[in-house]
């Protein structure tokens, strides 16, 4: 996935943390419209929104968290334009330097490295490019991939992640 050369802003990134875990609703979030699969949630009282899903695994837990938000103004350093950004949010106790695998419908696999994990779980945030988002929205599936160490052997677990309602919750951010 492409570095960003220029950030987004502090209110982004706090509504990302905030909406970021499996949970109920905060009375600092509010969801504001539901597309498909995916949820539209603001910080009350702000125009700073996100795209949301919780994604289950094959025994129907809730495993991860996956917000887009849209992005101005920002490029990579290759100077092009980057228009959203994605937050995965694993549970605790991944391995972490595997980082968190991307496939939408069966194309071409997206890694990226988790940035920080928290109480609520392990972040990665990435930038998506033009392609990325327009899979996005095309795609049916988003299947994300992530390790979890066992006194065995390691475990791969993935969560596939519904794209209905994708572009429709995006674009009503």
């Amino acid at each position: 996935m492409t570095r960003i050369a220029k950030t987004s802003g502090i209110d982004a990134l706090a509504l990302a943390l905030a909406v970021a875990a499996p949970r109920a609703q905060s009375p600092t979030e509010e969801i504001r419209e539901t597309h498909g699969d995916w949820e539209v949630v603001c910080a009350s009282g702000q125009d700073v929104c996100v795209i949301r899903q919780v994604g289950q695994d094959s025994r129907g837990q809730n495993a991860l968290v996956v917000t887009v938000r849209e992005l101005d103004g920002v490029t990579a350093e290759s100077g092009e334009a980057v228009p959203a950004a994605i937050d995965i949010v694993a549970p605790l106790g991944v391995a972490l330097q595997a980082g968190v695998r991307v496939q939408i419908d069966g194309g071409q696999e997206r890694g990226a490295a988790y940035n920080i994990c928290v109480q609520s779980g392990c972040l990665v945030r990435s930038p998506m490019g033009a392609e990325f988002l327009a899979d996005m929205k095309r795609g049916v599936t988003a299947a994300m991939t992530f390790v979890v160490p066992s006194n065995q052997q390691a475990r791969e677990v993935t969560v596939n992640v519904s794209l209905r309602g994708f572009t429709a919750a995006f674009n009503a951010l």
